[in-house]
């Protein structure tokens, strides 16, 4: 429900969603594999072709396959 209005307020707007997990996936991924080296091309690109869209499963999809971690392979472990 609220996930449905998010995407009403952004329709026409030059904004997109991605779940947080996802973008820190992307950036921890690619620190690891290029250091500080970050580049944005891709993501870039996928914020651009997807407007006023979800870009999660793209981003996720572009991780897996060029880094071999998804958000789905993260485990957050909780202290009792």
């Amino acid at each position: 429900m609220l996930y449905e209005a998010i995407q009403r307020t952004i329709e026409g707007e030059d904004s997109v969603i991605i779940k947080s997990a996802t973008l820190a996936n992307y950036l921890y991924q690619y620190i690891l594999k290029s250091g500080r080296n970050i580049s944005y091309t891709l993501l870039d690109k996928i914020i651009e072709d997807n407007i006023s869209l979800d870009i999660t499963d793209k981003v996720n999809e572009y991780v897996y396959s060029n880094f071999g971690h998804g958000t789905n392979d993260l485990n957050i472990v909780t202290r009792a």
